[in-house]
């Protein structure tokens, strides 16, 4: 009994009702109409009448037209148009709130939007183009920036040098940076105004930073002192060649060859003191007195003296 309760509550469920489609295919083919003689017949396109078949709306023109087509193709295989034109709507409409609520499967891009893109260009040459300006305007600064070597790399790149770079640095000929004066020679040692009129010192105090040049002392002919910064030069002229060209500064020596041929040009006269075998001294000339090609030997530098 309990099972015949449980069979009883159990109703079936009925088959969804025929569509507009399936009704008008199920009587065409009852009938034995082939389709593309009712499409010739009604002047309706057999393409047409297929999707009405089909239930496939999105390939009709919709609304009216495609009710006018359901009307005909109904009315020529004599069923009712009008209850078919109904259902016909209703199956319309139902498509067309599904649609609505359907949503469509998002996907993802695989590059950047072409706004985005061009943004990010622009930007980039941007950039570009301010680091080209800055560093082209400010190239001094960014080379005082750059760090010295350190210690131990100095030591390597001064033995990648080689000897060359313990030689002296000798002036060329013509090779002078100081301010040359209106006779052509440097103004570095000439004295003005109350400096140039001061007597010449008696003794000069050799400073411990004081060079010499020239020959070694016990070969030396005479000894040229300055008693401040002076500018001498010495010329061979046998060879046709400067040996000594330079600024001498406070208790500097020259210690000059008994070599004939060389001739002695002094920027201030007052601020060289000759010292000769026998032990005769004295300055050169007036202080600010330009001498120029005076015999660098003792005969000379006597005569010098007188």
């Amino acid at each position: 009994m309990a099972e015949t309760d449980a069979s009883a509550e159990i109703e079936p469920v009925a088959p969804p009702p025929p569509s507009v489609g399936e009704i008008l295919r199920q009587e065409r083919i009852a009938r034995g109409e082939e389709l593309a003689r009712i499409a010739e017949s009604i002047r309706i396109r057999e393409r047409l009448l297929l999707a009405i078949e089909e239930n496939e709306h999105a390939k009709l023109p919709g609304g009216i037209y495609t009710i006018g087509f359901v009307r005909s193709y109904a009315q020529y295989l004599g069923l009712d148009s009008a209850v078919l034109e109904a259902q016909w709507r209703q199956e319309a409409e139902a498509l067309t709130r599904s649609a609505k609520y359907s949503f469509p499967t998002p996907t993802l891009e695989r590059r950047l939007p072409g706004a985005l893109s061009i943004f990010i260009g622009l930007v980039i040459v941007a950039v570009l183009i301010g680091v080209m300006i800055y560093a082209s305007r400010h190239s001094d600064e960014i080379m005082t920036e750059i760090p010295p070597l350190p210690e131990h790399l100095q030591a390597l790149v001064g033995d990648q040098i080689g000897p060359e770079a313990d030689l002296p640095i000798t002036a060329a000929p013509g090779d002078m940076t100081q301010p040359l004066d209106s006779a052509g020679l440097p103004q570095t040692g000439l004295q003005s105004g109350a400096a140039a009129n001061q007597p010449p010192q008696p003794g000069v105090t050799i400073p411990a930073t004081a060079e010499t040049f020239g020959v070694d002392a016990a070969e030396a002919a005479l000894t040229l002192l300055a008693s401040r910064d002076v500018w001498v030069q010495v010329r061979d002229t046998g060879d046709d060649e400067i040996i000594l060209t330079r600024v001498l500064h406070t208790g500097d020596r020259y210690f000059a060859p008994g070599k004939p041929g060389l001739l002695l040009t002094v920027g201030d006269a007052g601020a060289i003191e000759a010292s000769l075998p026998g032990g005769r001294r004295g300055t050169l000339g007036e202080n600010g007195q330009v001498i120029r090609d005076i015999d660098l030997s003792v005969d000379g530098i006597e005569d010098a003296l007188r």
